[in-house]
């Protein structure tokens, strides 16, 4: 079954959770767990599953980055004992 468009209102709590119905849960493949991004501007907002590859490749992008600015020879350890001190 191809699925074109599903539309529906839903309600935000309390909390600021939405309710995502079964079919579009389904049509997404978003299971408990499932990392979701969000991208939203003034007058819209949509949201699209994230892939286990995606995931990975975002954590390595953060490590790149992170390992270029960390000081040689120090451990996250290390980094935390000097911060606490």
């Amino acid at each position: 079954m191809k699925v074109e468009r599903i539309e529906y209102l839903t309600r935000v709590g309390p909390k600021g959770q939405m309710m995502l119905k079964k079919n579009v849960r389904e049509t997404l493949h978003i299971k408990p767990g499932s990392l979701v991004r969000v991208l939203a501007t003034k007058s819209e907002g949509k949201f699209q599953p994230v892939s286990k590859e995606d995931m990975i490749a975002e954590v390595e992008r953060i490590a790149k980055l992170a390992g270029k600015h960390w000081p040689k020879g120090k451990t996250s350890v290390d980094l935390v004992r000097e911060e606490r001190r």
